[in-house]
């Protein structure tokens, strides 16, 4: 059983990180990527957690051409957890403090 909490924080850590280090390679403030990084971070999540996609069929034909056996396509279906929602919520709160880091500039 996995622990919600621990996989929150790990999330949160690595999407923290994350936005540190590309901050720093690109030497601009750390909120000017936030929202990038996390959204980056929730794509990248929902592409590998989902099952039916471009790779799983492209493995499945590939397997049918090499052996000859019809297999089963898989109905695409992504099913968001922890993570997922953790990168998210990352993301709306880079573009909370986005604006209210630039206020003066929005308005």
């Amino acid at each position: 059983m996995k622990k919600p909490i621990s996989t929150f924080i790990v999330t949160l850590v690595g999407n923290i990180v994350l936005n540190f280090v590309c901050s720093w390679a690109a030497k601009v403030s750390f909120i000017d990527v936030a929202f990038i990084t996390g959204l980056a971070s929730a794509v990248i999540l929902k592409f590998f957690t989902s099952s039916g996609g471009f790779f799983s069929n492209s493995a499945r034909l590939q397997a049918q051409a090499q052996t000859g056996i019809k297999g089963e396509e898989e109905k695409k279906a992504f099913s968001p957890g922890i993570s997922f929602y953790t990168a998210v919520g990352y993301t709306i709160c880079s573009v909370i403090a986005t604006a209210i880091y630039y206020r003066e500039y929005f308005l």
